[in-house]
């Protein structure tokens, strides 16, 4: 066994406080115990557990909010390619999808791990489109003499 020092990427939804982002910690707390060094980068929403993460020496990325996965996911290939990530997890189905948006197309190797069956992926990602979908959609005018509206 060596003492070969790894730079780990966790890529979650959110770091507020919840029970994966707890266990997040207690994860990252150990990996830095035995030498790794570790990253986190995270989707949305706020950052409260950023502080903790910090005592630990754990750099913390917001990759660039946005409705859009794809432009997240290029934001995750820049940051996997600029700081030379040999390991990235991800937790959750949003940052799954991210992930796998990431390794389309491209030579790095981005291995999901998610204890969530892939239809919980799946079904996220059926409601995701059809988010896309419905903001996309423009309001239907009605028309003033008839019954029917028009577009």
């Amino acid at each position: 066994f060596t003492n070969f020092r790894q730079n780990v990427l966790h890529v979650i939804t959110t770091i507020e406080n919840g029970g994966a982002e707890n266990q997040l910690y207690v994860l990252v707390k150990n990996q830095i115990e035995i030498g790794n060094y570790v990253t986190i980068a995270y989707l949305k929403g706020s950052s409260d557990l950023s502080e903790k993460f910090n005592s630990l020496k754990v750099n913390v990325v917001r990759l660039k909010p946005n409705l859009y996965l794809f432009s997240q996911a290029i934001h995750l290939r820049i940051l996997v390619n600029k700081s030379k990530i040999s390991i990235v997890h991800f937790h959750l189905p949003r940052a799954e999808i991210v992930g796998f948006l990431a390794r389309i197309n491209s030579s790095i190797r981005l291995d999901p791990i998610n204890p969530a069956p892939p239809v919980t992926t799946i079904m996220f990602f059926i409601k995701y489109l059809m988010r896309i979908y419905k903001a996309w959609q423009r309001p239907t005018l009605p028309c003033l003499k008839t019954k029917y509206h028009w577009r």
